[in-house]
Parts: C-alpha cells; sequence; structure tokens
C-alpha cells in the first residue's frame, strides 16, 4: 500500500495522533511556534513553525512544499485555518471541502444569508454598518437584541442587549466595532448538532446541548453530551439539519 501524505494546518496534538492512527500516512504539520508542543515533534513526521493568521506567505509556502513532495490531502481542524486548507486543496486538485462552504461558515452574515435561502432561518437579522442601523433594526424586533462580530468564533464578542439604554451605554463605552450581525433574541435551550458529510450525504454523529455563562455573552464553558434523548426530538434535529 502506498504512503499518504497529508499535510495539517494548524491543530493540536490529540488530532495529529488520530491522523498518524491511519497506516501509510506520512503526517506534515503546520503549527505557530507557541502553540507546538514537545510530543508533536514527535508524532508528526515533518514539523514547520509559521504564522498562520493574516500570513501572505502561507499560502505559497504550501504550494512549494506540495512541489516539492506533492500532498494527497489538506487539511485542518481549527476554524482559522479551514479556509486556507480548502483554497490549497481545491488548487491541487484534492478531494476538500468546498472554498465557498467555508467561507459561508467563517462568515455569519453569509451564514445566515445561506439558512435564510433554505428556508431553515426563524432569526430575523441583519448586517449593520453603524449605531443608526442598530437602533432601526431594535425597533423593527421590538428587542430584546443579540450584537455579535460577523467574523468571529466562540462567543467572543457576543452581546445581549435587552432594552435602549443598554444599547445607549455600548454606543457611550465605544464598544461596538462595525460591521457586526444584529439578531433577534430567541430564548431557550441551545444544541448543537455534529454531522460528518461525505459525497453530499450528511450522517448524524451526535447532539449535545451547549453549556454557557447565559447573558448577557453566553460564554461556552462546555457541552453535555446527552446518552439519552427522546427519538422524536432526535429525528426532528436530523431531519431539519439535513434539510438545511
Amino acid at each position: 500500500m502506498s504512503i499518504k501524505r497529508v499535510l495539517m494546518v494548524g491543530g493540536y496534538t490529540q488530532a495529529i495522533e488520530y491522523a498518524k492512527l491511519a497506516e501509510n500516512i506520512h503526517l506534515t504539520f503546520i503549527q505557530h511556534k507557541n502553540r507546538l508542543r514537545p510530543q508533536d515533534l514527535q508524532i508528526a513526521d515533518v514539523v514547520h513553525m509559521m504564522e498562520l493568521n493574516d500570513n501572505p506567505d502561507l499560502e505559497e509556502f504550501i504550494r512549494c512544499l506540495h512541489r516539492i513532495r506533492p500532498f494527497d490531502a489538506v487539511l485542518s481542524v481549527t476554524e482559522f485555518s479551514l479556509l486556507t486548507a480548502s483554497k490549497m486543496a481545491e488548487e491541487f486538485g484534492l478531494l476538500n471541502t468546498p472554498v465557498k462552504a467555508v467561507e459561508n461558515t467563517r462568515d455569519k452574515y453569509k451564514m445566515r444569508q445561506q439558512m435564510l435561502a433554505s428556508n431553515c432561518n426563524p432569526v430575523r437579522f441583519s448586517a449593520v454598518n453603524n449605531f443608526e442601523e442598530i437602533v432601526r433594526f431594535f425597533q423593527s424586533v421590538g428587542g430584546p437584541i443579540i450584537l455579535k462580530p460577523i467574523d468571529g468564533t466562540g462567543s467572543k464578542g457576543v452581546r445581549l442587549i435587552m432594552d435602549m439604554s443598554e444599547l445607549e451605554e455600548q454606543k457611550s463605552r465605544n464598544s461596538i466595532l462595525f460591521p457586526c450581525l444584529v439578531e433577534e433574541y430567541i430564548d431557550g435551550v441551545e444544541f448543537s448538532v455534529e454531522t460528518i458529510t461525505i459525497d453530499g450525504r450528511h450522517t448524524l454523529l451526535a447532539i449535545t446541548e451547549k453549556l454557557t455563562t447565559g447573558a448577557p455573552h453566553f460564554i461556552e464553558m462546555g457541552q453535555l453530551f446527552r446518552l439519552v434523548l427522546a427519538t422524536k426530538k432526535k429525528q426532528q434535529y436530523s431531519k431539519k439539519c439535513k434539510n438545511c
């Protein structure tokens, strides 16, 4: 069996351990020097230390590696490097997550638009460029609303605004970075539906309950994996996600 050359852009020790469980894998790992662990050097076959975020030289460096010894796969398991991995894999003619799909997941406004086009978005939303547009949106939904960065990750920069006085307070602090996304607030329990997609077919892996600090920032603290979930609910969640 031939050796498959795999490039992983960013990641963590457990990810490269899993990758090396596969037989006949030669793993090249690119990681920022401040995130590299000693055991990573022992697990991966080749390690390159490089800045991963906002680095104009990263893609050309990957092209050089590919010209010297072509890769069979390029991937990433970290959100900030997903787009780079997708672009490189597509350029090299390798199996990959479509670039447009990755761009949509990295841009919360584009993702909301995509969900709306697929008729699976129950939340009113808007991209705003100034404070007056936030006020108009707040008035249109009747409040409360959520403010969040368009390209953030996790719960960074997320804030619940209950009334106009809180909105005015954010303005006085000059704490709103534009452009940003505003959404109507929907109260309830938040679930994450984990799936894997192969050749356009979605397979449900798990349904987890998201645990957060609650209002106003909803910082994620962990996820609760429920071993027992009502069959009807599981089917509803699965069907909804597959339709989207």
